[in-house]
């Protein structure tokens, strides 16, 4: 049962019956639930998830070819070498399906740190490309000073492209 995260939840599933395409980010203090919101969010829909665990470049990547393997039952895939083998293998996928896709990749800020390029391929492959395939990309972050500067700022590639953003707040005290 989610309590306290009524509004946010709602929030989101109203971006999701939108037929078209949204990058969400939320960001918040370690803690405060973002990983229950979207677990909560997710059920019964189409999704990837991908928790990035402070790690190298080459691992990230791997691990995130794993999750897509898992989602497409593609078992013969081997890892990819880098963000933009992963990305077109992704658009290739979503072009066959027309099904809404979720995206959910949590503790965006451990992937740039081990790559500052990836918010340029993200980009580039979602505008050229997967903003074409509805689908709704959620990136999360619980370094606020991190997101706010390098995330959400007007040096991000992200600028302008995300749809919405929110901060989570703590939950009060009668939630808890």
């Amino acid at each position: 049962m989610l309590l306290g995260r009524e509004y946010e939840l709602q929030f989101l599933e109203n971006i999701y019956k939108r037929n078209n395409d949204n990058i969400i980010i939320i960001y918040s203090k370690r803690r405060t639930g973002k990983t229950f919101l979207l677990n909560e969010f997710s059920r019964n829909k189409p999704s990837i998830y991908f928790l990035a665990l402070n790690e190298s470049k080459r691992e990230l990547i791997k691990k995130f070819s794993i999750k897509l393997s898992d989602f497409y039952h593609d078992d013969l895939m081997a890892p990819f070498t880098s963000w933009d083998a992963a990305f077109e293998y992704l658009i290739q996928k979503t072009m066959k399906n027309r099904k809404k896709l979720l995206v959910i990749i949590e503790e965006i800020t451990n992937i740039t740190s081990s790559d500052k390029l990836f918010l340029s391929a993200l980009w580039k492959y979602y505008d050229l490309y997967l903003r074409k395939n509805n689908i709704m990309i959620i990136l999360t972050g619980s370094y606020i000073d991190t997101m706010s500067n390098n995330i959400l700022s007007y040096s991000s590639p992200l600028y302008g492209k995300r749809t919405e953003k929110i901060k989570l707040e703590e939950l009060k005290f009668y939630d808890v």
